[in-house]
């Protein structure tokens, strides 16, 4: 399966050590923020 950016990315923080992400919604975040909310690693 073919990984989005904003997947690659969350995996990235994953792998840093972060485990809450804080954003302001907007509509250029919808992506994030909905691989974001389908992820179990992010508070």
């Amino acid at each position: 399966m073919t990984k989005n950016v904003s997947e690659i990315l969350l995996d990235i923080l994953a792998d840093a050590g972060v485990s809450d992400i804080f954003c302001v919604t907007r509509d250029a975040l919808n992506t994030l923020l909905e691989v974001i909310r389908k992820n179990l690693r992010f508070h």
